[in-house]
Parts: structure tokens; sequence; C-alpha cells
């Protein structure tokens, strides 16, 4: 499991040379979001909203 800096520093590269790489910017801060244990996150899919 990569650490929180080799995450930051990936998704700092990626941004600077790759930004239309959309799927690994959207990986990237997923991994790093889970660091942070002060929030938390979730996501809604459109079959929930169609509901």
């Amino acid at each position: 499991m990569m650490e929180e800096k080799q995450i930051r520093e990936e998704l700092e590269k990626t941004l600077a040379n790759d930004s239309s790489n959309y799927s690994k910017i959207l990986e990237l801060s997923t991994k790093l979001a889970s660091f942070d244990k002060d929030n938390i996150r979730f996501s809604v899919d459109a079959g929930v909203i169609d509901r």
C-alpha cells in the first residue's frame, strides 16, 4: 500500500504531466482521501437518484 506522501507526489506528477488522465487522478484522489479520518465520504449513483 502506498503511503500518503507517495500518493501526493504521484498525484502532483500526474496533474502536471498528464492532466487529462482522469481515471488515474480519480484513483489517486480516492486513495489520498482514505487518509482523512475527520471526514466521511460517500457516492451516489444514478439509480439512487432515480428512486
